[in-house]
């Protein structure tokens, strides 16, 4: 076992210590019906929120007013929420906005990109907006349905924007523990993150590692130029502060 000097590695003591566990929750049939409601609400307070930083002046984006967008992920609550609507605005009259998505029927993400499509149909961008969900992929028919879109928005340049998170939080086998401090309802406590599964693993590095970068490398090949590569997003850590 590695020894390491990090303060994470050793618990803080008096602070209750909760064993970290991937889980995915299935959202009841209440959380369900909410969806719509939430999704709406959500991006029209993203837009709210965009215009006043924009009307204090104290940022310059206009040059990017009329780019083509490519956006990976952005049907979620976070960032990716956010950048796909400033980039719906700055694409509105010219320039277009693609996005990426695989989220299950019964979500918050698939509501957002249902809220996106019909935003962007009610300011006329037409083939200018496309939003897939089959996911990112960087060969087969998912990737030529992607080039087709990018081709029908004339998209011959466009701004790369991954907002993908599907890491999972957790260690690398015979690692030191990890010790991450998290609030919930009884107050502060700290996750001991545990080894992860070679599944786990696999598909973080290729989800969140090759395949992002190789997509921008495949559309590059198939004549589509890559003005502008940018990473963001949750990368594994439950530790937001960072």
């Amino acid at each position: 076992m590695i020894e390491s000097p990090s303060p994470f590695a050793k618990p803080s003591e008096g602070l209750r210590i909760k064993d970290h566990q991937t889980i995915i929750p299935r959202p009841s049939t209440d959380e369900i019906a909410k969806f719509p409601e939430q999704s709406r609400a959500l991006l029209e307070k993203i837009a709210a929120q965009q215009e006043v930083f924009l009307d204090r002046g104290e940022y310059k984006i206009d040059t990017l007013k009329g780019r083509h967008f490519l956006l990976a992920g952005a049907t979620g609550p976070g960032l990716g929420g956010a950048i796909e609507t400033a980039a719906r605005a700055l694409a509105e009259k010219e320039g277009s906005v693609t996005v990426l998505a695989r989220d299950l029927t019964r979500s918050l993400g698939y509501e957002m990109g249902r809220q996106m499509i019909s935003r962007a149909e009610q300011a006329g961008m037409g083939n200018r907006f496309h939003l897939i969900n089959d996911g990112i992929a960087a060969e087969g028919p998912n990737f030529e349905r992607i080039v087709t879109a990018l081709i029908e928005a004339g998209a011959d340049e466009i701004i790369y924007i991954n907002t993908i998170a599907a890491a999972h939080s957790g260690l690398l086998p015979g690692y030191p523990p990890v010790y991450v401090k998290d609030v919930d309802e009884e107050g502060l406590f700290q996750w001991r993150l545990a080894p992860l599964s070679e599944s786990a693993i696999e598909g973080t590095r290729t989800i969140m590692g090759r395949l992002a970068v190789h997509f921008p490398r495949s559309l590059e090949a198939a004549g589509i130029k890559v003005a502008l590569t940018c990473y963001i997003d949750w990368r594994g850590s439950l530790d937001v502060l960072s």
